[in-house]
């Protein structure tokens, strides 16, 4: 029931660009996320591109061994992870594979040099160090110039998203590309009969390009409305 006009999103990508500046995430860091899709998602994805840092979206299909490869792979420095969706706690996995993370606090693991931070988006509030409600307020250690300078030193040649493969024939590639990426989706929405204003119901998971680029980026730059679904429900997305 949650419902954000276009300036709702807006000013929320700023405060977590900022929040993330506040961690120390600066360009060219890697920013993973694991998570289905809630309103964190494109909120989380927009801020990080904003300061430059680079998008790696993960399957949340992904278990232990498929987790710890992408963050090794990806070299993320900052994880956003979804505490559960459904029958399956990702907070859990990642423990798993993160002895030293207890799911309140994280300060760092052996096997993952890169790995500095860890936020959790969870239904409920949680005062816990790695709380997405933790996370914003940091936000407000960093000011909306500094935020503004960081935007600036962007340009449309800096790496903005890793996209993992499906791994069908082997091990996933982590695909790269650039900030053009968004002129590229703008150009080919152009043909699409969606219009701003339109309806569309996003069930389509946001960690790969189909449903990142065709739901979530285009429907951003056309003016779409979009209904998020966290998980295929038929008799919900019929209603």
């Amino acid at each position: 029931d949650i419902r954000l006009t276009f300036r709702d999103l807006s000013e929320q990508v700023d405060t977590a660009a900022r929040a993330l500046l506040a961690r120390g995430v600066r360009m060219g860091d890697v920013v993973g996320l694991w998570m289905t899709n809630r309103t964190e998602f494109p909120i989380a994805f927009l801020a990080a591109q904003r300061i430059g840092a680079i998008v790696a979206p993960m399957n949340t299909r992904y278990r232990e061994h498929d987790v710890a490869y992408a963050l090794k792979l990806a070299e993320c420095k900052l994880l956003f992870v979804v505490e559960r969706s459904g029958p399956v706690g990702y907070v859990d996995i990642l423990k798993s594979i993160l002895p030293e993370f207890d799911g309140n606090r994280f300060e760092g693991a052996a096997d993952f040099p890169h790995l500095t931070d860890v936020v959790i988006i969870d239904d409920e509030p949680s005062d816990a160090p790695v709380s997405w409600a933790r996370f914003l307020v940091e936000a407000d250690r960093i000011s909306p110039e500094e935020l503004e300078r960081a935007a600036a030193s962007v340009t449309p040649d800096d790496i903005a998203l890793i996209v993992f493969t499906s791994g069908t024939t082997g091990s996933p590639k982590g695909v790269m590309h650039d900030h053009s990426i968004v002129r590229n989706i703008r150009e080919r929405h152009e043909k699409w009969p969606i219009k701003p204003g339109d309806t569309v119901l996003a069930f389509l998971p946001s960690f790969h390009l189909f449903g990142m680029s065709d739901n979530m980026m285009a429907g951003l730059l056309i003016g779409s409305h979009q209904i998020l679904m966290d998980i295929w429900d038929a008799e919900e997305a019929l209603r």
